[in-house]
């Protein structure tokens, strides 16, 4: 009850934290809150900003990380080492491969402060540091609760499937999961092989993995839209000033280590889909560079979100229901 309380407290705080962001970007008050609201409507926000589960957090986690690194660059704030450290820390204790976007972001938001070199060496001792007060945080919660620890790699593959055998054909269904993060597509119903075993109520699952598909349909031309929106904004974000600019670069390195991370190790894609939400809001703002035009299109897109995401929302609780 209480992940039921905390998880969407960590959504709404995550909204804010974006609203700041574009603030400090420049934005003004309608862009930044039209933004905002994309955040809290987007299919990923939806989804997993009503479940109680770790990626949620993770996506909260990047908002203080993005906007920490926001405030540094367009303002020259620099924040305590403790902050960027307790967000690394959190990063890498929710997920490992976190602490590869999490040391991109530093090491490129101080590489002017600081410069090359100096910039480098304060990067890898924060990771380090992050590394070593993970350890022993593990070492010593195990030791407090007298549990095991396991490191049997064999055991652990046959609970999770980590490395993927079709890595050309996920690489290739990134951008779609890109264009799924805002306006989601209908999702497959699939066997809950979890809910079968421990007989639960809910035997089916959506999922967007595998999914098959007969030629090109409606759905492909929306995600053909959207990435070439995401492009255009890219071009606008990147002609908005030097310091937007290496905003914008930092966000692309992020999408980029994801899609080449995920296509060969993970779960399903979308699942991770908060870990590169902020940055993708960050280079979709660049549409504001082609004035009246580009808040027109950013206007329409929130619409025909919110139009479609509530009739999949409405859509999958009422498969749901049909399980009862």
């Amino acid at each position: 009850n209480l992940a039921l309380f905390i998880i969407p407290l960590l959504g709404a705080l995550k909204t804010v934290l974006i609203l700041m962001i574009f603030s400090i970007l420049g934005l003004k008050l309608f862009d930044a809150t039209l933004l905002a609201i994309i955040d809290t409507i987007s299919f990923s926000q939806i989804i997993f900003g009503s479940i109680p589960d770790h990626f949620p957090i993770s996506g909260f986690l990047f908002a203080i990380l993005f906007y920490m690194a926001t405030i540094t660059i367009i303002k020259g704030y620099k924040y305590s080492k403790s902050f960027w450290y307790s967000n690394g820390v959190l990063l890498f204790g929710i997920t490992i491969t976190n602490i590869i976007p999490f040391a991109t972001v530093f090491f490129l938001t101080y590489i002017k402060q600081l410069k090359l070199r100096h910039s480098f060496i304060s990067t890898i001792k924060i990771m380090i540091s992050i590394v070593v007060i993970n350890l022993i945080v593990f070492f010593l919660v195990n030791f407090i609760y007298n549990k095991s620890m396991s490191f049997n790699i064999e055991e652990r593959s046959n609970e999770y499937v980590y490395f993927r055998s079709e890595v050309f054909k996920t690489a290739m269904a990134f951008p779609s999961t890109l264009s799924n993060t805002l306006i989601g597509t209908n999702p497959p119903i699939a066997e809950n092989k979890f809910g079968i075993i421990n007989n639960d109520k809910y035997k089916i699952m959506f999922t967007y993995e595998n999914s098959p598909k007969d030629g090109i349909d409606i759905w492909d031309i929306k995600d053909i839209v959207i990435i070439i929106i995401i492009f255009v904004s890219i071009l606008g974000l990147l002609k908005s000033g030097d310091k937007r600019k290496l905003i914008a670069y930092i966000c692309l390195c992020i999408i980029a280590f994801n899609w080449i991370l995920h296509s060969f190790y993970g779960d399903e894609l979308f699942l991770y889909s908060q870990h590169w939400q902020v940055p993708l809001l960050i280079l979709l703002s660049g549409l504001l560079y082609y004035g009246l035009k580009g808040r027109v299109v950013l206007l329409l897109i929130t619409l025909f979100m919110a139009l479609n995401n509530l009739r999949l929302v409405v859509y999958m609780l009422d498969t749901f229901s049909k399980c009862q």
